[in-house]
This record gives C-alpha cells, structure tokens and sequence, in this order.
C-alpha cells in the first residue's frame, strides 16, 4: 500500500507541471501557485484534518478514505487533462491531495502499531525505503506515459487505476488485529 500510494501520488506530481503547461498553457508562474495550492491543502489535510478524523474514525477508515479519494482525485485530472477543464482539475487536484494526506500517515500509524515492537526499526526503515523507490520510480513513469494515450491523461489514469487495486488491498487491512500485542509464550506440558 505504501509504495502503491506514494508510486501513484509521486507519478502525480511528477507530471502535473508538464499537463498544465500542454493543457492550459500554464507557465512557470502558474505552476508555482498551483503547487504552492496542492501544498498548501496537503498540509491542511495532515495538519487538520487527519489529526481531527484520526480518533474518530480510526487508522483503517483513513486508509479508505484515502485511497478511494486520491483514486478518484488522479482519475478527476485525467479527466480534466482529456477535457482540458481546468474547472475539473482544480476539482480534483485537491482530493488526491487530500486522499493522500489522509492515506500517508494513517499506513504508517498502523504499521507501527501492528509491528513487533522488537522490530519496529527494522520495519520502518524498510517502509521508508519502499517510500523513497516509489518517489523514484513514479515521476519517471508518469514521463514515460505521458505521451501515451490521449491528452496526456495516462499518468493520472494509471495511479487511479493503482489506486484502485490499492483499495481492494486495503480492504484486507481491517481484518488484521488492531493492535501489536505480546503473547506469553507456549509451555511445554510437563
């Protein structure tokens, strides 16, 4: 989920100045304030809203949420892109934002809750590893399709479609035991 999250979201913003530019004839100027919005409702998102729904709703919630709004967020601007509709795109660029910002820390509060907390290091390092790839290897994607397809809309179709299998995955989150628990170890009957 994390690498698929961040993958789709990476690939986002990997390609989202090139699709503005070929879209709306938005130049460096534009892109700046349109990034700076995108960041702007990121940091709204975790700074407000995550921490206000989090004892609410709960990590698992939040990670459906998250992923069925950033689905749907990269679909609305693959939609936008193919319409060139910049009513559409400035839809829908805020819910992939929201839904990742939703998504992001809610897979990390419950990796690590549901870890061993022996390993707890261990498997956070290698969640932030698997994060760092996806940053990577997202924008490089999403150049490599950009001019696949029509309009330039195939990296935001591809993460809503990564999205998608992203939410099927996370329906199996809710299945697992909440919390992290120790478990006094079996004696052998004497």
């Amino acid at each position: 989920m994390i690498f698929l999250s961040t993958f789709a979201f990476s690939n986002f913003e990997g390609t989202l100045a090139r699709l503005t530019k070929d879209a709306f004839g938005y130049g460096d100027r534009y892109n700046f304030f349109l990034y700076a919005y995108v960041g702007f409702i990121l940091t709204l998102g975790q700074g407000l809203l995550v921490r206000w729904l989090m004892p609410r709703l709960g990590e698992v919630k939040l990670v459906w949420i998250g992923t069925l709004t950033l689905m749907l967020g990269l679909a609305g601007i693959g939609l936008a892109a193919h319409l060139h509709s910049v009513v559409i795109a400035f839809i829908a660029m805020p819910m992939a934002a929201l839904g990742f910002s939703a998504l992001s820390p809610s897979l990390q509060s419950l990796i690590s809750r549901r870890t061993d907390p022996q390993k707890q290091g261990g498997i956070l390092g290698v969640n932030q590893s698997v994060s760092a790839v996806a940053r990577i290897l997202g924008p490089f994607f999403g150049n490599v399709v950009y001019d696949v397809g029509p309009a330039h809309a195939m990296p935001f179709w591809t993460g809503a479609v990564l999205m998608a299998l992203g939410f099927v995955l996370a329906l199996g989150i809710g299945r697992r035991p909440e919390d992290w628990t120790e478990r006094p170890l079996a004696v052998a009957p004497e």
